[in-house]
C-alpha cells in the first residue's frame, strides 16, 4: 500500500511496535485527508485486526471487545458521537486490555471530552501539497484550478472534472446573482449538495472551498462588494463547519439564508 504525502506522520507511525504503540491514538485531520488509509497501513505493519466502533455500540459490545485476546485496533470516528455518547466508551479507553488498541479520528478537537483528550497521543495530518494531490490524481485531472481548491485526497479521488466545472460555475452565479435572486430559488442550491452518500451531488466541504476561492478571486479582480461579503461569510461558515455536531443540510440552508440576507441589505 503506497501512501502519498504525510511523510512526517508515516515516519512516526513506522517506528511503533506492538509493545510501543500507544493504547489510544487520536488522528486529527480534515475530512478526506486519509485517516482510515493510515490506520490500515499501521494495522498491516503490526498485524492487527481492525474493528470500527459505530454509534450503535452497546455496553455489552464494549465488554466483549475488551476481553478479546487477538491484538486489535478499534476505530472510533468521533464525528458520529455526541459528548454524552463519548462517555459510553470512556472506560473502554481508560482501562484497555493488553491486546486492545484504539484509534480515534476527528477533524478537530472541538467537542471531544477533555477526559478523552487527556488519554490520547494526538497525531495531526499535514496539509497536502499541490504536487502530492496531482500524484494522487495520477495525472488524470490536468486542471490547475482543481489543485488550487481541493485540499485532501478524498476530495480528489472521486472528483469528476465536469462536476467540478459545474460546481465552479454555480459558485460564480452565487457570487454575482444572489443579489437579484429570490429566496426560494436560492434555497434550491441546497439540494445539489452531498450530505451523506449521494456522490452524484457536490461534495459539502469542496463546495465551501470553491465558493470561498471564487468569491475572493472575483473581489481581487473587480473589487466587487458582493464578492467580498460572500467571501467573508463563506470563510466564517467554513470555520464553523468543523463542529462535528452540525447537521450538514440544516447548516447549508442556514448559510444560504444568511447569504441572501447579507446581499439583500
Amino acid at each position: 500500500m503506497k501512501i502519498i504525502g504525510q511523510t512526517r506522520l508515516l515516519e512516526k507511525l513506522n517506528k511503533y511496535t506492538l509493545t510501543t504503540l500507544p493504547k489510544t491514538l487520536l488522528f486529527i485531520g480534515e475530512e478526506g485527508c486519509g485517516k482510515h488509509t493510515m490506520i490500515k497501513q499501521l494495522a498491516q505493519n503490526l498485524q492487527l485486526d481492525t474493528v470500527e466502533i459505530t454509534d450503535k455500540i452497546t455496553a455489552e459490545d464494549l465488554i466483549e471487545f475488551s476481553q478479546k485476546t487477538v491484538p486489535t485496533v478499534y476505530i472510533i470516528d468521533l464525528t458520529a458521537f455526541t459528548e454524552k455518547q463519548q462517555n459510553q466508551f470512556l472506560k473502554f479507553i481508560e482501562e484497555p486490555s493488553e491486546s486492545v488498541f484504539t484509534i480515534l479520528i476527528a477533524s478537530s478537537e472541538i467537542g471531544i471530552l477533555p477526559t478523552i483528550l487527556n488519554r490520547c497521543v494526538k497525531l495531526r495530518f499535514d496539509p497536502y501539497t499541490k504536487e502530492e494531490l496531482q500524484e494522487i490524481a495520477n495525472r488524470v485531472i490536468d486542471s490547475e484550478l482543481v489543485f488550487e481548491i481541493c485540499k485532501t485526497p478524498g476530495q480528489i479521488v472521486n472528483l469528476s472534472l465536469d462536476s467540478f466545472n459545474e460546481m465552479y460555475a454555480l459558485c460564480e452565479k452565487l457570487v454575482l446573482k444572489t443579489r437579484v435572486a429570490n429566496y426560494p430559488n436560492l434555497m434550491k442550491v441546497a439540494v445539489k449538495i452531498n450530505y451523506k452518500e449521494d456522490f452524484n451531488k457536490f461534495d459539502f466541504n469542496l463546495f465551501f472551498n470553491t465558493l470561498e476561492y471564487v468569491a475572493f478571486s472575483i473581489f481581487k479582480n473587480t473589487n466587487n462588494e458582493d464578492a467580498f461579503k460572500t467571501y467573508c461569510l463563506t470563510n466564517q461558515f467554513k470555520q464553523a463547519r468543523i463542529n462535528k455536531s452540525i447537521a450538514k443540510e440544516a447548516f447549508m440552508l442556514n448559510f444560504l439564508t444568511q447569504l441572501w440576507k447579507e446581499l439583500h441589505q
